[in-house]
This record gives structure tokens, C-alpha cells and sequence, in this order.
């Protein structure tokens, strides 16, 4: 509930607080994402060696929505991490790359 406490301050339950005693600041990008992130994950069978990480991550993050990208080399898998992610999108970015999707 919102009011004064014992202290004297001002305090809103319903706002995030910052350490300034104001509590109007809105929620770091961190703390948002854990609240909204879906992780897609892709069998890439092709994937192999730095170059093949770079490529992949390179094009996959242009997406709208892409939080992270991880190539897991020994696993042949690329796992996108993300808001709203579009799994059709990821597959093309992927291919765009030179890589296909298992």
C-alpha cells in the first residue's frame, strides 16, 4: 500500500525502487528479460569450428526479439534465447548463414 512508513518516507509497493527513495524507475533490461525469455533450440549438424559460431551468431542476432545466441560446438546445437522469438525467422537466419537446420 502506498503511504508514509515508519521512517517518514514515501513509499510505493507497486514501483520499483531504485535506492533514491522514489521508486519511479522503470525495470533494468535484466530483470525484464527473465520475466519474458523463451529459448528455441535447433539441431545444427553442420557446425563445427569458430568461424561456424561467428556466422551463426552474427545472423541470428539481427532478429527482432534475439536476447542471446549460443553455438554449442560439441553438441551441433544453436539455442536462441529471446522475447517473441520467431522460430521461422531463426531457421532462415541460420540458412542464410550456410547452415541447415537438422
Amino acid at each position: 500500500m502506498c503511504g508514509f512508513s515508519d521512517d517518514g518516507m514515501w513509499k510505493n509497493p507497486h514501483a520499483f525502487d531504485t535506492g533514491r527513495g522514489y521508486g519511479l524507475e522503470e525495470p533494468r533490461r535484466d530483470q525484464m528479460m527473465t520475466q519474458t525469455t523463451e529459448v528455441l533450440t535447433y539441431s545444427v549438424p553442420g557446425v563445427s569450428c569458430g568461424h561456424c559460431r561467428a556466422a551463426i551468431t552474427a545472423e541470428v542476432e539481427k532478429l527482432a526479439g534475439v536476447a542471446s545466441v549460443d553455438v554449442d560446438l560439441d553438441a551441433k546445437r544453436v539455442s536462441v534465447a529471446g522475447d517473441r522469438l520467431d522460430d521461422a525467422a531463426i531457421r532462415a537466419a541460420i540458412d542464410e548463414a550456410g547452415y541447415e537446420v537438422g
